[in-house]
């Protein structure tokens, strides 16, 4: 019992006490330069990047830290700045199954680009320290539609991600 007890210290001691998704400053700078990484943003200008930059918030998790959980989390597209995401969708029975783990720059929910949809993804930080950027979906949406050079981005990304499982749906 006094063994258990010690283990569970140690790893407590590892990890920091915190409020699930804590906020850190980052300047609209490196939110600019992390957008600019990003493949679906990465040919818009300086004043497009700047204008989403205001839209976004910076969001951090910590290991196990579940990063979309319910529906009103829906409503935000979700990019992963740093660290790694393990993504699991609900299969309808209350189970999640894992769909694969994402980092750096990659999307967490591709399903709020639809407006309707009942998609439920979610996320659970893998690494020690994983940051996000939220940007508002209908903000998003609202961009692909009146940008041809952003929307054919998001197709040529959302059609890699298709063959993608169409390639592990054939090799199992």
């Amino acid at each position: 019992w006094d063994e258990e007890i010690y283990c569970l210290k140690k790893i407590l001691e590892k990890r920091d006490i915190h409020v699930p998704a804590s906020r850190e400053v980052f300047t609209e700078m490196e939110i600019c330069s992390f957008l600019q990484q990003v493949e679906i943003f990465r040919k818009l200008g300086a004043a497009e990047l700047k204008k989403m930059a205001g839209q976004a918030a910076v969001q951090i998790y910590y290991a196990n830290d579940a990063i979309v959980q319910n529906k009103d989390e829906q409503s935000l597209a979700i990019f992963i700045m740093e660290g790694k995401v393990i993504r699991s969708r609900d299969d309808g029975r209350g189970w999640y199954s894992m769909l694969d783990i994402r980092s750096e720059r990659g999307m967490l929910n591709e399903y709020v680009l639809l407006e309707e949809g009942n998609y439920c993804i979610t996320g659970e930080a893998l690494s020690d320290r994983v940051v996000v950027l939220a940007i508002p979906a209908a903000y998003l949406r609202e961009l692909i539609l009146d940008d041809r050079r952003v929307s054919q981005l998001v197709f040529k990304q959302l059609f890699a991600e298709l063959d993608k499982y169409q390639r592990r749906w054939m090799l199992s």
